[in-house]
């Protein structure tokens, strides 16, 4: 007793002395207490109502320690009565004191608290991220940089962390925000070196600065011994921030925090901090749509009747901040008309707010720099960097500094396999200044992109017949337009005399080409453009030469083509068919990339390829029918990248082995069997390939052992040798100090393992294995892939698992092995995101870890008991499970958003009663599934997918009373699954009606095939922003109701439903005329009997030209 009142007396003394501590400094407002008695109260009574545990205790043992204590309290309670504060009895009311508190309180947060929005959205995990990089509670010395897009969310992110950490630095903190905009004024620097010194304490020492570099010394020696807390808003170069902290060797514990749009700012890591960049990331759909709902309604989801727009409007967007923000605020409580006539205008051109933000970062460029951003926004978003580079090179706006500027500047990325990125309000941005130019004649913009305007600069007037300099891009593609029979002279676009970039598709040019367009760099023509008499065609300065789907195109043509393309860099050949032979290849000896893409007719590749010495990428895809290169490919000297995957290729040339400057050398000619007479191994000249970093064969008829040469390739990052018959991986790979990814998939002569490098970081294994390896050095992995083939052979592999827990970097890992047993031990690896067990002995489960997000099974019993820290778990799939009921209630699972049923040809019933966060279900291949129960309202259900399950006939939802007795009748009920989006029924014969009861906002997407015996899909008028519906190989239906309400609708697919013939009138239908129509097979619809591809509006005018009723559902 004496111990616990001693504790609890300790407890209580240091409890008081804390909020001390957190009341130093705090405007204190005692209500009912006065400071006097309560300092009179404690003298008299020595604390005894605080104390009142302490009297239990027994006389003989509280005199040990109660003076000590009684003391301690004492004297902590005597400071809480001197703190100064207002006593409520001294004011007339509380009016008047609460209006002197607000006062004081701003007085005090005025100067450092920013204002914040009050609609803060979708920023705390960035928050966080920032405060880990900020770590405010280590020593030393860190510089935040937060980069990204103007209007994306910089200076607010700034102001919370600001706000979040400015407490803990007391004054010595300070918020300075539009750096750019106030330091290119007169004295900007100045003044902000002024307001620097005076937040952190120094006002002292503004007086005295009135040139810059004095302001620097004075901020170095003000700073050098304060721990500070400073951001700086919206820089955009170097000198402000040298200008503003100079060389300072901060105090330790100090935190700088910078947002610019400039990557490049302070790239460079100080001897005496150190730089961490973050990137701000795009906003989610779903708090996009909240920030969006916030400014125009006040609420965090819009009314129903709005869903469709506020989606559209945040894809318009493209989800910036910024924009959400104003267009909210600007659309506050409007009605609908004006939210669809601003997304007409979001959709030509950003908001003029907007456009004034973004045009900040477009005048800080070159000229040339300008170029190359309009280039991007107007025609490569999505491209190949390198064409365009070769472009930009030969018109002198050199492309890899103003590249690396854009990048810098967030204007644009560079994604997976160097492809252009660019965020859609700088895309239309982009657009917009091109639109600018002249906004009413595309004649006189200097890029023109989309059909209409291109018939307009040409065709509205005489203008076509004159020659013009202001387009230098053109591009046009018909592909949306009904009629693909669209000519055109050839003067229409000769007179453009400055075009550069010239891209047409589906379009047929006549008349005679002649020397005009000197100044075009880049052709490409694709499907059925066509052209004649063109040998005439100006093709001197041509650096990029495409070809697509020209089936006009033959040896002939091409071999005059190279004759007349000098400057050639690159060129393209995409499924022209005609061309059998490559041609003599002297007359373009500056060729550096060379693409040959399902052209089947492809035989032979002429042997001057050799004289191509400055080529650094050869691609040859999916040419079927050549089986030989020629020898001269080893004396291509500059060769790089080596890709050639064509069916018949017997093998790879011997001479390929002398190319010193390959680094990445693809080869595959995977048939269905291999070819016993094409047999070949690696040859030991592999070592000659010093600069090889990747081998990736994949070929049938490669066999043998690999040479032990191979681990003398000091570069190699990647082995692929998936599909091949090796037998045997040599001992030296071990000796590979920067192998990587090493793939075997498909390997089933291969029966070990050898010793693997410990730089390995990604390894997928599918091979005829008999024992397991142990992969225990292997602790960099952090994919892994591990499985046994026993189809070639009777007997299972054996060995064990308990290596798994010691790689602890691994985040994926799939393991698939007949009787093995599982590891004992998974919770070590604390990375994992993903987990296969396929095949394994489970019996009993190891404890997994705590990050785990997806977890695959096969042959799943709930008997055994599943870790019960799987509560992060997102995605289930199970296979194969001998049980004819799952019940997923008592798995624990409060965040699965996914969950996939495959293969279990038992399963009679799901029960998923208690999965209240499910976003997607798919049950496949489940032949005995009668049911699915649930007994919740989905809150979040977006996906349900069910095919091939012969059974299936009952969907049970026993919170609404509504169980189907009607065997094969299934009822949607909108208010239970109120956030379906999609609904696939495929091969489900038992189901016999369909019905949607109740209206959705939600569901846009509705797909049903082979389901032989239903005769009718009611209540489709319920879907109220139903987007696609798909109907396929229902050979009994006969009736679609609700179709002609169907506003929304883009796309409607009608396939082999012979017994469909009830219809509607299109002279009434609200279908929209834009609306998709692919109506095939179904010989009793009346007007499509003989099927239709179009839009509505085509359909319409062929029926009124044509002069029949039609109806269709």
């Amino acid at each position: 007793m004496l111990e616990s009142a001693s504790f609890e007396m300790t407890k209580s003394s240091v409890l008081v002395r804390r909020l001390m501590n957190r009341f130093y400094k705090q405007l204190t407002t005692p209500r009912s207490i006065y400071p006097s008695s309560l300092g009179r109260t404690l003298q008299a009574s020595g604390a005894s109502v605080s104390l009142r545990r302490l009297w239990q205790v027994p006389s003989n043992r509280k005199k040990k320690f109660i003076n000590d204590q009684a003391d301690a309290w004492r004297e902590a309670l005597m400071k809480v009565g001197a703190i100064k504060g207002w006593e409520v009895k001294k004011y007339k009311g509380h009016g008047e004191l609460i209006k002197l508190v607000l006062e004081e309180v701003m007085k005090k947060l005025k100067t450092k608290h920013r204002l914040v929005t009050e609609h803060f959205v979708g920023m705390d995990d960035q928050v966080e991220e920032i405060s880990k990089l900020l770590d405010i509670n280590t020593g030393g010395v860190r510089l935040v940089k937060i980069y990204g897009m103007g209007g994306s969310g910089k200076t607010t992110l700034a102001k919370v962390v600001f706000n979040l950490f400015s407490s803990c630095f007391g004054k010595c903190c300070c918020f300075l925000e539009d750096v750019r905009v106030k330091s290119s004024r007169i004295n900007g620097l100045v003044d902000l070196q002024k307001k620097l010194l005076s937040e952190i304490g120094h006002r002292a020492g503004t007086r005295s600065i009135d040139e810059i570099d004095y302001g620097a010394k004075s901020i170095g020696e003000a700073l050098c011994n304060k721990k500070v807390f400073i951001v700086f808003d919206d820089v955009d170069n170097n000198e402000q921030v040298e200008k503003l902290v100079g060389k300072t060797t901060f105090y330790s514990g100090s935190r700088i925090f910078i947002t610019t749009r400039n990557k490049d700012v302070l790239r460079i890591n100080r001897p005496n901090y150190q730089i961490l960049d973050y990137e701000m990331k795009m906003m989610s759909i779903d708090h996009a749509l909240e920030l969006l709902g916030r400014h125009a309604f006040d609420r965090d989801s819009p009314p129903d009747d709005y869903k469709d727009l506020v989606r559209q409007i945040v894809y318009a967007t493209g989800r910036l901040p910024l924009a959400l923000e104003l267009i909210g605020s600007f659309l506050y409580h409007k009605p609908q008309d004006s939210w669809k006539e601003t997304l007409d205008k979001l959709r030509r051109a950003p908001h003029e707010d907007i456009f004034g933000k973004l045009k900040i970062s477009y005048d800080a460029l070159t000229s040339e720099q300008q170029q190359i951003f309009l280039d991007i926004a107007c025609f490569f978003i999505g491209e190949d960097k390198m064409n365009a580079i070769y472009m930009w090179k030969d018109c002198e706006f050199f492309p890899n500094t103003g590249l690396d500027v854009l990048i810098s500047m967030s204007l644009i990325k560079i994604v997976e396999n160097n492809k252009f990125w660019m965020h859609d309000q700088l895309r239309d941005f982009g657009r917009e200044i091109v639109r600018q130019e002249n906004p009413t004649n595309p004649n006189e913009q200097s890029r023109i992109w989309n059909w209409e305007e291109f018939l307009e600069a040409t065709r509205t007037n005489k203008s076509h017949l004159q020659m013009n300099q202001k387009v230098q891009a053109l591009s046009v593609d018909i592909s949306s337009r009904s009629s693909r029979d669209v000519i055109i002279q050839s003067k229409e676009i000769e007179r453009f005399e400055h075009l550069r970039f010239l891209k047409l598709a589906r379009l047929t040019i006549v008349a005679n080409a002649t020397n005009h367009l000197p100044r075009l760099r880049w052709i490409s023509l694709s499907h059925t453009a066509r052209i004649y008499k063109w040998t005439n065609m100006y093709l001197k300065n041509v650096v990029i030469l495409e070809f697509s789907k020209l089936g006009y195109i033959d040896d002939s043509r091409l071999e005059n083509i190279i004759k007349m393309a000098t400057k050639l860099k690159v060129l393209s050949l995409e499924s022209c068919h005609h061309i059998i032979k490559m041609p003599d290849f002297t007359g373009c000896l500056n060729l550096e990339r060379l693409a040959l893409i399902q052209c089947y007719q492809l035989r032979k590749i002429d042997g001057s390829i050799g004289k191509l010495k400055y080529l650094i990428d050869l691609k040859i895809d999916h040419c079927n029918f050549l089986e030989h290169l020629p020898e001269e490919i080893g004396d291509l000297v500059s060769l790089q990248y080596f890709f050639v995957k064509c069916a018949h290729m017997k093998k790879l040339p011997d001479s390929i082995w002398k190319l010193k400057s390959l680094r990445e050398m693809h080869f595959s000619n995977c048939v269905d069997t291999p070819d016993s007479e094409n047999f070949w191994e690696l040859p030991s000249a592999i070592e000659l390939l010093q600069s090889l970093e990747v081998l990736q064969v994949e070929s049938h008829n490669l066999i043998g052992q690999l040479p032990s040469g191979i681990g003398s390739l000091p570069f190699l990052r990647t082995l692929n040798l998936s599909s091949s018959c090796v037998s045997v991986v040599p001992m030296t790979i071990s000796m590979l100090p920067r192998l990587q990814r090493v793939e075997l998939m498909g390997c089933d002569g291969l029966e070990a393992l050898p010793t693997l490098p410990t730089s390995l970081t990604h390894l997928r294994v599918f091979a005829s294995l008999l024992i397991v390896p142990d992969l225990s050095n292997l602790t960099n992995l952090v994919e892994l892939e591990l499985s046994d083939s026993p189809g070639a052979r009777d007997r299972h592999c054996t060995g064990e698992l308990w290596w798994l827990g010691r790689l602890s970097k691994l985040t994926k890992l799939s393991i698939k092995f007949q009787k093995v047993h599982p590891p004992t031990e998974m919770a070590s690896i604390p990375l994992l995101n993903e987990l296969a067990f396929l095949g394994l002995d489970l019996q009993t489960f190891p404890p997994l870890p705590l990050s785990l997000q997806k977890l695959c099974l096969d042959s799943f019993n709930p008997t055994v008991s599943l870790s019960p820290n799987l509560r992060n778990l997102s995605c289930l799939q199970l296979f194969g499970s001998p049980m004819q009921e799952i019940q997923l209630d008592g798995l624990q699972l409060p965040h699965l958003q996914e969950l996939l049923v495959l293969n279990c040809v038992l399963l009679e019933r799901l029960k998923l009663s208690s999965m209240r966060k499910l976003k997607d279900v798919k049950v496949e291949i489940c032949l005995k599934l009668v049911e699915i129960q649930f007994s919740v309202v989905f809150e979040s259900l977006e996906a349900l997918s069910i095919t091939g399950c012969k059974s299936f006939k009952r969907l049970v939802c026993e919170i609404a009373n509504e169980v189907n007795s009607c065997e094969g009748r299934l009822i949607f009920l909108s208010r239970v699954l109120d956030k379906l989006r999609t609904l696939t029924l495929r091969r489900c014969p038992e189901i016999l009606d369909i019905r949607v009861v109740g209206t959705s906002e939600s569901w846009e997407h509705f797909g049903l095939e082979d389901c032989h015996y239903v005769p009718s899909l009611g209540g489709l008028s319920n879907l109220k922003n139903l987007k696609s519906l798909s109907i396929q190989k229902c050979s009994r239906l006969r009736v679609i109701e609700g179709v002609d309400e169907l506003e929304f609708l883009d796309h409607l697919a009608l396939s082999m439903c012979e017994s469909l013939e009830r219809s509607i009138d299109v002279s009434t239908t609200k279908l929209p005329n834009d609306c998709h129509l692919y109506i095939h097979n179904c010989k009793k619809l009346r007007g499509f009997q003989e099927g239709f591809d179009g839009s509505v509006q085509s359909k319409v005018n062929l029926n009124n030209s044509l002069s029949f009723s039609f109806r269709f559902s």
